[in-house]
């Protein structure tokens, strides 16, 4: 456990409750209705027996498809503050096997109950714009800064900037040069960019 944060965990599967702080939960479709999972995590180059915080999980979209590529000899760590969307993944994951997820209730503003250097992928779906927006950005990119191994990589998936009938309104919508200065003083610096689905776009960063 580190930074101080202090959690207790309740089975291999159950969720491991830390300080909450808050949530990050934006009204909207989910985005399984839009985004292939698989799709974006082949196009990140998410391998067999890596580990994967997935920073803002909901009910586990990504973290689903993340524990299929990452088999048995991987681990996937579900994070977010909202109780109810971990008691829904973990259902699916009693009902799944999906027996590599860890359900872990905790907040991005907040120490993480993640070992230093211990994660290979970083993901951060449809969740800086909500940092952005109240300002919380900086901590919660440092500390997936610290969490990430030497050369790991962080997934940023954002909405395009432009007027659709669901996800936040365009004001708070993040253009690709701004997470680029977003994530920069997390010690991060830029691969690549690409196509996350027709509403959204992916940016990839390592370590």
């Amino acid at each position: 456990m580190e930074q101080g944060a202090r959690m207790k965990c309740a089975g291999a599967i159950g969720p491991c409750m830390a300080q909450d702080s808050g949530h990050h939960h934006h009204a909207g479709r989910s985005s399984a209705d839009f985004i292939d999972a698989r799709r974006v995590l082949r196009d990140i180059g998410l391998s067999e027996g890596q580990v994967v915080l997935d920073a803002g999980s909901g009910s586990g979209h990504f973290s689903k498809a993340a524990s299929n590529i990452i088999g048995a000899g991987g681990t996937v760590w579900a994070l977010d503050s909202d109780q109810p969307s971990l008691d829904r993944l973990i259902r699916d994951i009693f009902t799944s096997g999906l027996r590599n997820i860890r359900p872990l209730l905790s907040d991005l503003t907040e120490p993480l109950p993640v070992k230093t250097g211990s994660v290979d992928v970083c993901l951060l779906v449809n969740v800086l714009h909500g940092l952005a927006w109240e300002k919380t950005a900086p901590a919660a990119l440092a500390e997936i800064g610290r969490v990430l191994k030497p050369g790991g990589r962080l997934a940023v998936v954002e909405f395009k900037k432009m007027q659709m009938d669901f996800g936040p309104p365009p004001e708070v919508r993040l253009e690709p040069a701004e997470v680029e200065r977003l994530v920069a003083p997390a010690g991060l610096k830029k691969e690549r960019s690409f196509e996350a689905g027709p509403y959204s776009y992916a940016l990839l960063f390592r370590k």
